[in-house]
């Protein structure tokens, strides 16, 4: 008689290669999500930042002046303190016209000029200094608002 005995399932080494697929597949698939998470905390505080344009229009005057403390208090302070903190971060008070906010690597320049008539404003923010090739985002009052590989040092992002 004849003893065929067939075996049935794996062999180790198979199921070693599966687990190193498996195990690739989700380092790949978090390093993907890693970058997305941060690319989506860069665009949320480029569009809090954004909005700050707008609410300079509600502050300002019938004489066209802004408050002088407008980025150390109230509704723009609010804003930019929104920004950085969805980048992880803090904004506080530097002085009683300008503020500056850092966080995870995040910076935030808030700039008013208020000797000009009208007077005005500038935020540019540090979007991930992390990296070597730094990239900063800026809006001011008159109506730019722009990514930039160099910083502003000024009310206004032309």
């Amino acid at each position: 008689m004849k003893n065929t005995q067939t075996q049935k399932g794996f062999t180790l080494i198979e199921l070693l290669v599966v687990v190193a697929i498996i195990g690739i597949l989700a380092s790949v698939a978090l390093a993907s999500l890693s970058g997305a998470r941060n690319r989506a905390r860069q665009a949320s505080a480029q569009s809090t930042i954004s909005a700050i344009r707008a609410e300079a229009e509600t502050l300002r005057g019938s004489d066209g002046s802004l408050p002088a403390t407008v980025c150390s208090a109230g509704s723009i302070f609010t804003l930019i303190d929104k920004a950085v903190t969805s980048a992880g971060g803090t904004y506080t008070k530097t002085n009683t016209n300008n503020g500056t906010g850092t966080g995870a690597g995040n910076t935030v320049v808030c700039t008013i000029n208020a000797s000009t008539s009208p007077s005005s404003i500038a935020v540019i923010m540090d979007l991930d200094s992390s990296t070597s090739a730094t990239s900063y985002f800026c809006v001011d009052d008159s109506g730019n608002a722009k990514s930039t590989s160099t910083a502003i040092a000024s009310t206004a992002c032309n």
